[in-house]
């Protein structure tokens, strides 16, 4: 059972009969019968608040409102441009025995995040909702990034044992689906019709559900001679799955199969996203400074955290990979990407 916001609507009708209500003549006091005015209220207490329930908004809305501002925008695109347009819209719900003081506060920070449209109680494109128990606290996080197919719809629950864990949670969620949202705009960005003919596989069944212990086996086919990025955006951070050596930074043998070596899943779990760009210019995408030397024993991939605080984060270097895509011309790239989900 969820709580609903006491907030009520009038009706058309009512409103318009207040409208066309003669105003009430005025008359004014003796002065000997004007009493002092009693303060009241400016809001009840935190505990007696409610919160409407909201609902997530078609995907499609979403991209409508994204191809929109991009029109708006006509200019390249920069750091605070890409938050504006991509930034998500949040909603908080709760169960009738969670603290309202607590979402009221969680609210007021969340609001503060530029990666946060809007904390709307109506619609949202990230939806929490929380409930209390005993020993833990327990949210359930529902999207519309990746489509709006109820029979493909999955929710990531978490338990937090500190209300102080909430918040850092919270935002690590938010800055892993802004970056999904954006890695999965950027194929909005493309005019079509030059000539690029890429695809992008992975293994599994059709709906792309990995358990812990199984292999990811990743492949791409170039019907041109181009280089390629690949990327898997998780709750870690954002993963350079290729190339990871200098070496490997070469242009793709056209029309034959490119596969990464199989990737093992493990946790932590939950919905991700698998994304290429192939490019023709080289300089498009500096990578050098992430890269090891082939004659290194072990090459791990490049893991950028979500953290804001770290200089070479993951929301920074999306917000990166489109502004560069942007700004370049269409026919000189590409891009395909693919969700995947991971359980225990």
């Amino acid at each position: 059972n969820y709580v609903k916001t006491g907030i009520s609507k009038k009706s058309g009708e009512e409103l318009a009969g207040r409208k066309a209500a003669p105003a009430p003549s005025i008359t004014r006091p003796a002065k000997e019968d004007i009493q002092p005015a009693t303060v009241q209220p400016i809001a009840p207490p935190a505990e007696n608040q409610f919160f409407q329930e909201p609902e997530l908004r078609a995907s499609s809305e979403r991209t409508r409102e994204i191809l929109d501002q991009i029109k708006i925008t006509k200019v390249s695109l920069d750091p605070s441009s890409v938050r504006r347009v991509f930034s998500l819209r949040i909603g908080l719900s709760a169960k009738s025995d969670h603290k309202p003081e607590l979402l009221s506060f969680v609210r007021g920070l969340l609001e503060q995040l530029e990666t946060v449209k809007s904390v709307d109680p109506v619609v949202c494109d990230l939806l929490f909702t929380m409930e209390s128990g005993s020993l833990e606290n327990t949210v359930t996080v529902s999207s519309n990034i990746f489509g709006d197919d109820k029979r493909d719809s999955y929710q990531e629950v978490f338990y937090v044992s500190d209300d102080q864990q909430l918040l850092p949670l919270l935002s690590s969620i938010i800055f892993r689906y802004y970056c999904i949202n954006i890695l999965r705009s950027i194929e909005l960005l493309k005019s079509g019709g030059d000539g690029f003919a890429f695809s992008l596989s992975i293994n599994g069944n059709s709906k792309a559900m990995f358990q812990v212990g199984e292999n990811i086996k990743i492949c791409m086919t170039s019907k041109r001679k181009a280089y390629s990025i690949v990327f898997s955006v998780g709750a870690e951070g954002l993963y350079l799955l290729s190339p990871r050596t200098r070496e490997e930074h070469a242009p793709l043998s056209v029309g034959k199969p490119f596969c990464l070596e199989p990737l093992p899943v493990s946790p932590p779990t939950g919905s991700e996203l698998v994304a290429a760009i192939w490019f023709t210019d080289k300089s498009l995408f500096p990578l050098d400074r992430y890269l090891s030397s082939i004659d290194q024993v072990i090459v791990e991939p490049v893991l950028l955290p979500f953290d804001m605080f770290v200089a070479d984060n993951a929301v920074e270097y999306c917000e990166r990979l489109l502004t560069t895509l942007y700004n370049a011309p269409s026919e000189k790239w590409d891009a395909k990407s693919q969700s995947i989900r991971t359980f225990h």
